[in-house]
């Protein structure tokens, strides 16, 4: 299984009939998930993603934007998005089955995705000397 985190996506909506959004450039962070398939002319095959409007403005002193969830496709649980914060190094989330899983904040973008029927629960974004500089408490009914 493999993640791909597009930093922002741009695009035309069309809306079949003609919506109230028809013609507007939307903008997106998106995250799509992916599973090597040989049987695919590319070697692979879409299995669940999301996105949200980065243009939504955080709360004074949020130091991320980021989305969760559970795959409706297969058993996976996801977190990713991005830093607003110069400070922020590696990111660790902790899932309910006691997983652990950190990434570095590349580009100031992440993503950690969990091979497993589980649901992250916490995210800790931490400074390169190791202090924790925010943790945010995840549940399902967000």
């Amino acid at each position: 299984m493999g993640a791909r985190v597009h930093r922002h996506l741009s695009f035309t909506s069309e809306q079949h009939p003609p919506g109230p959004l028809a013609g507007q450039l939307l903008r997106m962070f998106m995250c799509q998930i992916i599973e090597r398939d040989p049987h695919l002319p590319d070697g692979w095959h879409p299995v669940g993603g999301s996105g949200f409007d980065p243009s939504d403005l955080p709360s004074l002193g949020q130091m991320l934007q980021y989305a969760y969830g559970t795959g409706s496709a297969g058993p996976f649980a996801l977190v990713y998005g991005y830093s607003l914060s110069a400070q922020i190094h590696p990111i660790e989330v902790v899932f309910v089955n006691g997983d652990i899983l950190q990434d570095d904040v590349a580009d100031s973008v992440f993503a950690l995705l969990s091979p497993h029927d589980t649901f992250p629960c916490e995210l800790r974004a931490f400074a390169q000397d190791g202090r924790i500089l925010c943790r945010y408490s995840l549940s399902r009914s967000d």
